[in-house]
């Protein structure tokens, strides 16, 4: 897996419903590799010719935990509205980015002297967070910000070890990276989405994969590692490999593709593992059930410390999830030509 290509995803800010940046260096960078284009909802699809072209669509999400600017405070402090999954005590105190201004901030509450001791023992819910730009008063900040303006945190790429990577977005951005290098290495045609709103709405895939009808899904995506001391179960774990999980919340994957991706990690030798919990997955109950149905697979790419600065990911994941995405698509491919 390309560490550039990943360093450069995870700078780009695109919260969820927010994916501009995103999408625009997407296009700029695929543009290449096959027909590209944005549809109404902001997905960026590729259409790559060649045999099996129009019966698979590979998708992954582009968008990213973060925040909207909601109510400015006379102090001319923000409050905010969390947009992913968010733990409060994750969020305190770390640096943000008003996406628009280019504006840096801070995540802040109010001082721990100033609490009560229910206060003090139980951590900061989100409603009592603040974002603070520096603004002194409710004029100075309204004179650059405003309601709606996305922000993200504002944080590093950094490699750890030999193997392993950590950023803001790490979690989305590796399986768009995952994408990217399918659609510049596969000989087998295919329809790729990088779907706007996976965390909040999770329409973009439906949408996209009724328009475009196509046989089989494969959704990239990121499923989050339970490898922690004092995690219950054994669930997923970094560097076992991709994941393959049997059902989410309200939507069974398919048998056949199942039994086929395991037979293919077999044969290649590609580290796949389980999924012990299902998760919720808005995009594929509703992609499940599009026009006749469509076969769908997740193919995960376990991380740990999602929805924070600093999600972690390893490049032996990402390039397992790739091995076995590529030899599923060879398979399609020499399937239909078989059968022509």
């Amino acid at each position: 897996m390309d560490k550039e290509l990943l360093k450069t995803l995870c700078s780009l800010p695109g919260v969820s419903g927010c994916e501009d940046a995103v999408a625009q260096w997407l296009l700029a960078r695929l543009g290449k590799t096959g027909r590209c284009f944005q549809d109404s909802l902001g997905n960026v699809i590729v259409q790559k010719e060649g045999p099996g072209s129009g019966n698979v669509l590979v998708s992954t999400p582009m968008d990213e935990a973060g925040f909207l600017l909601s109510r400015v405070q006379d102090s001319g402090l923000f409050s905010f509205t969390c947009i992913g999954d968010m733990d409060p005590r994750v969020i305190l105190g770390k640096g943000v980015l008003a996406v628009r201004a280019q504006l840096p901030g801070v995540i802040g509450a109010k001082a721990v002297h100033q609490q009560t001791k229910e206060e003090r023992d139980t951590p900061v819910p989100a409603d009592k967070l603040y974002l603070d730009f520096g603004a002194e008063s409710r004029e100075e900040a309204l004179g650059v910000l405003c309601a709606g303006d996305a922000v993200v945190f504002e944080s590093a790429f950094h490699q750890l070890g030999e193997h392993r990577v950590c950023g803001r977005a790490m979690e989305q951005r590796s399986a768009c990276a995952v994408l990217i290098e399918l659609l510049e290495e596969a000989c087998a045609g295919f329809t790729a989405v990088f779907t706007t709103q996976s965390l909040t709405t999770g329409i973009g895939l439906p949408a996209a994969a009724y328009a475009h009808q196509p046989d089989v899904c494969l959704m990239l995506g990121p499923v989050p590692a339970a490898d922690m001391p004092g995690a219950p179960g054994e669930g997923c774990r970094l560097a076992g490999g991709a994941v393959l999980p049997q059902m989410d919340k309200g939507v069974f994957y398919s048998r056949r593709l199942l039994q086929s991706a395991k037979e293919i990690s077999q044969s290649f030798s590609i580290p796949v593992q389980p999924q012990e919990e299902p998760l919720s997955q808005k995009e594929a109950q509703r992609t499940a059930g599009c026009r006749d149905g469509v076969e769908l697979l997740r193919i995960g790419i376990p991380c740990r410390y999602s929805a924070s600065p600093a999600a972690l990911a390893d490049l032996r994941d990402m390039d397992a999830a790739k091995a076995l995405a590529l030899e599923l698509l060879r398979g399609h491919r020499d399937r239909k030509e078989s059968i022509h």
